[in-house]
């Protein structure tokens, strides 16, 4: 929530988990980490392509653009996806290290067309 910057350290790793972080924090910290995990919003997946890195997608369960856009940049091998029910920290590091996955090089425009395009593809697909 915004206002809450409580860092959690998980212990015998370097992982940090960030509760909230304003748009220059969070800027600082993809620049800074080797992998992000984070949920598979627009506004995110424009961070992680404007910074050219990859990530681990987890789509909020039941948010359909989330998991469409997980799914379908997941597929192309640019992100790699887990749902929220099968996460395991332990499991996504190493399942991410032997993934070799494209870092997205193309503007960010072409992902804000497809985005753009998705309650039309949501809607035929009802």
């Amino acid at each position: 929530m915004p206002g809450t910057a409580a860092v959690k350290n998980i212990a015998g790793t370097s992982v940090k988990v960030h509760n909230h972080l304003s748009t220059k924090e969070i800027n600082n910290a993809i620049n800074e980490s080797k992998l992000i995990i984070s949920r598979s919003g627009y506004t995110t997946i424009m961070d992680l392509v404007n910074l050219q890195k990859s990530a681990v997608l987890v789509p909020t369960p039941g948010q359909t653009e989330q998991e469409y856009l997980a799914g379908y940049l997941s597929e192309k091998k640019y992100f790699y996806t887990v749902r929220q029910e099968d996460f395991s920290l332990e499991k996504v590091l190493i399942n991410f290290e032997k993934s070799s996955l494209l870092i997205p090089v193309f503007p960010a425009d072409d992902y804000k067309k497809i985005i753009t395009s998705l309650p039309g593809l949501l809607n035929k697909k009802l």
